[in-house]
């Protein structure tokens, strides 16, 4: 088992300065060579899963039309299976984002077709889409998306930790993503009671960086994996948090 000193650095979809979910992305995402990838995945009316963040890509909303039609009015749009072979020839891995319970059988088909030996990890994830996994692919890494913390509704900021890293272990989850805006030092010190990786989106202000490597998250998230490189070589010598990353840097071993 080996061990990183370092967050993992995950591109957000659209890093770059370029469109999201897109070729362009994608192509200079794998040169690029981060830890992970992230893209949105949505299916049509025919269950192709395709990229898209938002339910609609022009006028055609995606659950709504088959993928011949999609494809008719909106040329560029990509497949997953097209996006699994562009990144596993770069041999980097995924982050699903899954933006609609209804593209995960379709998902987990295409995956088990596509045999890849890059590792996958899920995001996006409430309580109803990790459940599904757990139950037709138990074996995955999910990720539980934490609810966005409203101080109206829950006043004392422990009582809003408290309630998403017990939803991770309820449902016996890979780890927690989380806005950057929403994650406070003591909800790391909590976080390490349960034992739990809190991965972290999306940073592109260099103090914060610096910030959330110093508290020891587990990945961050940004559209500027240059800058966060920077920030992290001058962390080099310092001991920061251990976590194994095998399953990332060695999946079939």
């Amino acid at each position: 088992m080996t061990t990183e000193h370092r967050p993992l650095i995950t591109v957000h979809s659209g890093g770059f300065s370029t469109p999201a979910n897109s070729m362009a992305y994608l192509k200079l995402a794998c040169e690029k060579r981060p830890d992970i990838i992230e893209i949105d995945v949505r299916a049509t009316l025919d269950n192709v899963v395709i990229l898209s963040h938002d339910p609609a890509v022009g006028n055609s909303v995606i659950a709504e039309v088959t993928s011949a039609q999609l494809f008719e009015t909106n040329p560029t749009v990509i497949t997953l299976e097209q996006a699994l072979r562009i990144c596993e020839d770069h041999r980097i891995g995924l982050n699903l984002d899954i933006k609609e319970q209804r593209a995960i059988d379709p998902l987990l088909r295409i995956l088990d077709r596509h045999k890849s030996e890059r590792p996958f990890i899920f995001s996006g994830c409430g309580r109803p889409e990790v459940e599904e996994l757990h139950r037709k692919s138990p074996r995955s890494r999910v990720l539980y998306n934490a609810d966005p913390w409203d101080w109206k509704k829950v006043p004392d900021y422990r009582d809003y930790m408290r309630a998403q890293l017990s939803a991770v272990k309820e449902l016996n989850c890979f780890g927690l993503n989380i806005s950057c805006e929403d994650l406070r030092p003591e909800f790391m010190g909590y976080s390490r009671l349960y034992d739990i990786p809190i991965l972290v989106w999306t940073v592109d202000d260099e103090e914060r960086m610096q910030e959330l490597i110093t508290l020891g998250v587990y990945s961050i998230t940004t559209n500027n994996v240059d800058l966060l490189r920077t920030v992290l070589r001058r962390n080099s010598g310092r001991k920061l948090r251990l976590y194994d990353t095998d399953w990332i840097k060695h999946p079939k071993q």
